[in-house]
C-alpha cells in the first residue's frame, strides 16, 4: 500500500494548506518526494498517478477532507512528528498512537461524543 504524507521541513506540516512538499512511500520501498501542487486536483492526480492510496497530514479543512475521501484516498489527520518517525509509525501500525496526535486532538477517544468531520 503506497501513503503520502504532506511535509514541511522535514516534518509533517502543522496545516495541510502549508505543507511544500509531499512525501509518497511504500512500507520497504522506495520514497519519493515532490513540491506539493496549490490546486487540489493537481494533487489529486500526482496521488493517484502514483496509486497512493492513504494521505497522513496535520490540520486540513473539512472540504479539503471530504475532497480526498470522496475521491478514494483515505485521509489519517492531526497527525504530527517527524517524516521518518510518521513513515516508521504507518508501517508499524501504531500510527494511532497518542504520541502522534497533534496537541488538543483526542482521536483516542472515539467511544465518546467528539467532532468528527
Amino acid at each position: 500500500m503506497k501513503a503520502a504524507v504532506i511535509t514541511n521541513n522535514g516534518h509533517v506540516a502543522v496545516n495541510f494548506d502549508c505543507g511544500s512538499e509531499v512525501v509518497i512511500f511504500s512500507c520497504g520501498g522506495d520514497i519519493l518526494r515532490f513540491e506539493k501542487p496549490w490546486q487540489l486536483g493537481e494533487l489529486l492526480e500526482l496521488l493517484d498517478s502514483h496509486g497512493v492510496e492513504v494521505l497522513i497530514c496535520g490540520g486540513i479543512k473539512k472540504m479539503d477532507y471530504r475532497f480526498f475521501v470522496l475521491n478514494g484516498i483515505e485521509v489519517i489527520p492531526w497527525v504530527r512528528g517527524s517524516e521518518e518517525e510518521v513513515i516508521d509509525g504507518f508501517c508499524g501500525g501504531f500510527l494511532n498512537s497518542p504520541s502522534y496526535f497533534m496537541p488538543g486532538c483526542f482521536r483516542h477517544r472515539r467511544g465518546r461524543r467528539w467532532r468528527k468531520f
